[in-house]
């Protein structure tokens, strides 16, 4: 990874420590291999004592490197991958499990009240019908679950930008050495 800080490239000693300018305008740029570069302008003041930088390079796209020319491509036609949602799916599987408890405790509810029914009602002592109440109170919590995990799943799914990064790197200088956070977005 480089770093240049008004044309001037930093050193991986430099980025180990934090790196003083001067006040005013100053033009940040951070590149990797396989990445596009990132550059940030900010105009620093006389009273900052911190400016973290933080940066999203993004990869280039596949049809950006081809250096044969090929035809445009159709008008409905997308030419970049839409991420996979990851999120939606995953709450979307909850929901699936969430909601096969609630069939099942359902059921298995219906089976031990319709048990009771033949064997003791009326008459049928408080804990034995306990049994019923917990596995319907069960199927209650696991279908309220699904419901929202359902409902979350779409929300994510539908609020997705199609042209959301799924991933970002940052850097930001400190006293004691560099910190990297690596971000997946979904």
């Amino acid at each position: 990874m480089q770093a240049r800080i008004d044309g001037a490239r930093l050193t991986p000693e430099e980025l180990g420590h934090p790196v003083v300018v001067d006040a005013g305008p100053h033009v940040f740029r951070l590149e990797a291999p396989g990445y596009g570069a990132q550059q940030i302008e900010h105009s620093m003041r006389p009273e900052d004592r911190e400016f973290p930088i933080r940066a999203v390079l993004h990869p280039p796209r596949l049809h950006d490197q081809s250096p044969v020319a090929s035809s445009p491509p159709a008008p409905n036609a997308q030419t970049t991958p839409t991420p996979f949602p990851i999120a939606a799916v995953s709450l979307a599987g909850v929901g699936v499990v969430a909601l096969g408890g609630a069939v099942y405790f359902g059921i298995s509810a219906k089976h031990r009240y319709d048990q009771l029914a033949a064997e003791c009602a009326p008459r049928c002592t408080a804990a034995q019908g306990d049994s019923v109440r917990s596995k319907v109170l069960l199927s209650d919590i696991a279908l309220a679950t699904s419901l929202v995990a359902f409902g979350a799943s779409a929300l994510f799914y539908f609020s997705a930008k199609p042209d959301a990064q799924a991933t970002a790197l940052s850097v930001e200088p400190r006293a004691d050495g560099a910190y990297l956070r690596l971000r997946f977005a979904f």
